[in-house]
């Protein structure tokens, strides 16, 4: 038994090197290929490994939730694309065309469930209205002519966002 430290001759002695389901040394050829063993490890430097639930970077902010004002100027603005015969028993035209909410909506309800259903990604800094692309299709705020400095030029620039109930 050859002795090299304290727990050598035990291990040699005790054929724990070759014992069933030991892993064998693999052969040179590899030796270019497999990583050996660290020589040390540098506890200062920073991992993106962790066990806590806290991120390095703050995660990105949820989206606010889109007010009943901003929505009802969405519904105002889907409205006017729709041509309803007129009643003569309502008061007017833009009340029955309100009206004619509740059979688009009942359609819907019918449809099946979509889980994947979600809404636009982008979202609008002034009104909260979720769209397509940076440019906000309810109060026309486009964020990029803000940071170039030229006037925003959308519908609705420079003024405050209305309720949409007086157009």
């Amino acid at each position: 038994v050859e002795s090299r430290g304290k727990g050598a001759g035990i291990i040699a002695a005790f054929g724990f090197g070759t014992m069933p389901g030991a892993v064998p040394e693999p052969p040179a050829i590899f030796n270019s290929i497999i990583p050996r063993a660290i020589g040390s490890i540098d506890e200062d430097l920073e991992s993106d490994f962790s066990f806590t639930t806290y991120p390095k970077a703050d995660p990105p902010r949820p989206p606010k939730f889109t007010n009943s004002r901003a929505r009802a100027r969405t519904i105002r603005m889907i409205l006017k694309r729709w041509n309803i015969p007129r009643d003569c028993e309502s008061c007017c035209q833009y009340h029955t065309v309100l009206d004619s909410i509740d059979e688009a909506v009942e359609c819907l309800r019918q449809q099946k469930c979509d889980p994947l259903w979600s809404t636009y990604n982008e979202q609008c800094p002034r009104c909260a209205c979720m769209n397509q692309g940076p440019k906000c299709v309810v109060c026309g705020f486009a964020p990029e002519a803000n940071t170039k400095g030229v006037r925003n030029s959308g519908r609705n620039s420079g003024k405050p966002v209305e309720t949409g109930l007086g157009e």
